[in-house]
């Protein structure tokens, strides 16, 4: 029976997190850091004191992440995890202050446009920032150590700045403005793309580096043709494809009535296709049809061929009978327009008695005017030899052609 497929989102469920600290008492100090910690700050505290009463966003990071004042001043540096939900934090700049930080997620800030801070944070492992109002990938050069990235729900046109990132495994970059896929080069670990929700029109390129792709969502995209997919048989380790999913919605190509086939057919290692797992029944029945398919296609070409063949023999026969029933007639024409000539010349000998017994009395120019019209008719008779010649020739040429498109269409249908 086919199971449901629906990836979870790394760090999806990961709760706000500090470092574990034992209990601390109402001023949120821990009894073992009171009686560590001299009454007299270090010059790295005061340090700190002067950066938390300077920065109104350090400040609101911090209470929204259940920080005080004095615990981000005594071990804001131990921090590794934090989170930002439902508000409009104006930058977010602070977080470079928490050097030792791994796992960042601001969620629903739409007044977060632009990634900064980050360069300060060098452990960094996952970063999502989701529902906000980003515009570009930016600032992450110093995060090479980043594994999990998702920036879904943004207004992000293109994928870049991603070159440093050789460990990233994970890319969700769903419900953007994304075009065109690129600027995946180097993410050669990358084993999980999402774009789901963009305004992608082909995957025919892009994906030449990530031999390590096992999961891709392009689901509610404006893939309209199999052609735009060619570029997913360069990804050996593909397991799992949407081109439709509940949560998204489906491509134009989804409505094509060979789709599941030709991907089955095409990508033959898929194990989950549109979030449904595929069996082996499924795949048996994919080649099945396939291989009908061909049969079909195949006596479908043959039938067209021999029909034009047919057509184009059926109007060459009856091309050729008018065309021998009008010469007939003509040459009985030019017979009786030599013999008029003929007359005509001894009309302008001089007469003898012989000639002009031997002459048929008739009225003055009779054989002009008869010599006249059977000319006029020989010029129709050619006029339409020709015309019927030419129309030949046409009808051929728009069988060929009308004949080669189906079959072309027929063929990309196939393929």
């Amino acid at each position: 029976m086919s199971t449901s497929y629906t990836p979870i989102e790394p760090h999806a469920q990961q709760k706000v997190l500090t470092t574990v600290e034992p209990a601390a008492d109402d001023d949120g100090v821990s009894p073992e850091e009171e009686a560590d910690e001299d009454d007299t700050p270090t010059p790295s505290h005061r340090e700190r004191f002067e950066w938390f009463d300077a920065n109104p966003d350090l400040e609101e990071c911090c209470t929204a992440n259940g920080l005080t004042r004095k615990q981000f001043v005594r071990r804001g540096d131990r921090v590794t995890s934090l989170e930002m939900f439902l508000g409009f934090w104006a930058s977010m700049r602070s977080v470079r202050y928490f050097g030792l930080l791994q796992h960042l997620s601001i969620v629903k800030h739409p007044t977060i446009t632009t990634i900064d801070g980050l360069e300060c944070c060098p452990l960094l492992e996952s970063l999502r920032i989701i529902e906000c109002g980003l515009t570009h990938i930016s600032n992450l050069s110093a995060c090479v150590k980043l594994t999990h990235i998702n920036l879904s729900s943004n207004h992000i046109g293109k994928i870049e700045n991603l070159s440093t990132l050789t460990s990233l495994q994970v890319l969700w970059l769903n419900d953007n403005h994304i075009r065109r896929l690129s600027g995946l080069s180097e993410c050669v670990q990358l084993k999980q793309l999402w774009l789901a929700r963009n305004d992608l029109d082909e995957l025919e390129s892009g994906f030449e580096a990530n031999k390590l792709l096992e999961d891709i969502n392009v689901a509610s995209n404006r893939l309209h043709s199999f052609q735009s997919l060619h570029g997913l048989n360069k990804l050996p380790a593909l397991r799992s494809l949407s081109l439709s999913d509940p949560h998204y919605g489906d491509n134009p190509v989804c409505r094509l009535c060979n789709y599941q086939t030709y991907l089955l057919c095409q990508l033959p290692a898929l194990i989950y296709l549109d979030t449904i797992e595929l069996t082996s029944t499924n795949k048996q029945v994919a080649d099945t049809t396939l291989i009908k398919k061909r049969m079909y296609y195949n006596m479908r070409i043959k039938t067209i061929k021999r029909n034009v063949t047919n057509c184009v023999r059926k109007a060459r026969a009856c091309f050729t009978d008018h065309v021998h029933y009008t010469n007939f007639n003509l040459n009985a024409l030019m017979r009786e327009l030599s013999d008029l000539e003929k007359e005509l010349h001894l009309e302008t000998l001089p007469p003898s008695a012989a000639t002009l017994s031997s002459l048929p009395n008739l009225p003055n120019n009779a054989l002009a005017i008869k010599r006249d019209c059977i000319a006029q008719y020989i010029k129709e008779k050619m006029t339409v030899l020709h015309s019927m010649t030419a129309a030949f020739h046409s009808l051929v040429a728009t069988l060929a052609l009308l004949s080669e498109k189906t079959i072309r269409r027929l063929v990309l249908e196939l393929n």
